[in-house]
């Protein structure tokens, strides 16, 4: 990674926590109900018992949504004495130069596998997905299962503002509910895409959501509300990172306009970054040992 990358000052790194924050949906996300605003239904790990769970939705844009989802389904087993439903999706911010190595939801499979959910549940449901819109193969599913009406949805901190977008414009039957994202510190954080320093591909994913969130209004996403609006991160400051060379997240030619900003001038960069994406065996190597450090950090806390 080029040198400009590798530091980040305490006063950017409380910035680029500010716009994960925001980009979180359970911070702000609002839905129309009843001719009214309504603030996202959200659930912890230890659930609301009261509420029948019909499924559980994890989104892979960051692995630990998987371990976040185990704690969940295996209190709900606890206290029910049954597991709800479990899909497995690809994530919703995921740049196509981010590979995995494997499919996101294989992963997540194999992290709830490791964590002690019953294999025959994991295998109960094989999506195929398109990568560039899970959403539309997450459509057709539940259009099929009209006995699910409500999901759990785990999708991590900075991510989860656009898959509450889509999933309230495009699925309006289901009554989702997602989990309220703890701050993961700092030093606690094992995944490429929720570390903030200098090897981290965060702070660029952050950025490409910041576009996206304004995208498709009506159509793929529902549009954020008055008061989300108004708290946007100011421009200037995460134009700055861009010019630092966190461009990873941009995909479209419409994500460049949003910044003000011609892709062809920033093209060495873009292309020096996505050098240094580690890709195939190599990342899968990779994973599997930020997925032994993610199990250590789950027993630890149980």
């Amino acid at each position: 990674m080029a040198n400009d990358l590798k530091k980040l000052s305490l006063a950017v790194q409380r910035e680029v926590l500010s716009y994960e924050s925001w980009l979180t949906a359970t911070s702000g996300f609002r839905f129309d109900k009843l001719s009214r605003q309504s603030m996202l239904p959200t659930v912890s790990v230890y659930g609301n018992h009261k509420l029948k769970v019909d499924a559980v939705l994890v989104v892979g844009d960051n692995l630990r949504a998987a371990a976040e989802a185990t704690d969940f389904l295996l209190h709900h087993k606890k206290m029910r004495g049954s597991y709800p439903e479990i899909i497995c999706s690809p994530g919703f911010s995921t740049p196509a130069a981010v590979d995995f190595g494997y499919p996101a939801e294989w992963w997540l499979k194999v992290i709830m596998l490791v964590l002690g959910i019953p294999k025959e549940l994991l295998k109960q449901h094989k999506l195929c997905f398109d990568r560039r819109d899970p959403c539309w193969n997450l459509t057709e599913f539940f259009a099929e299962r009209r006995k699910i009406k409500t999901v759990v949805v785990f999708s991590s901190r900075g991510y989860s503002m656009t898959v509450a977008q889509e999933l309230y414009q495009r699925i309006p039957r289901i009554r989702w509910i997602f989990f309220d994202n703890p701050m993961v510190q700092l030093e606690d954080r094992i995944f490429d895409t929720e570390d903030i320093s200098s090897g981290g591909l965060e702070i660029d994913l952050l950025i490409g959501g910041m576009a996206h969130v304004w995208q498709d209004w009506g159509s793929f996403r529902y549009p954020l509300s008055a008061e989300t609006r108004h708290n946007a991160p100011k421009m200037q400051p995460v134009k700055e990172l861009l010019q630092r060379g966190y461009v990873l997240g941009l995909e479209s030619g419409r994500d460049w306009d949003f910044f003000e900003e011609d892709a062809v001038k920033h093209i060495e960069t873009i292309m020096a970054r996505r050098n240094d994406l580690a890709t195939g065996g190599q990342v899968r190597r990779r994973i599997c040992g930020q997925i032994r450090k993610l199990i250590g950090q789950f027993a630890a806390s149980v």
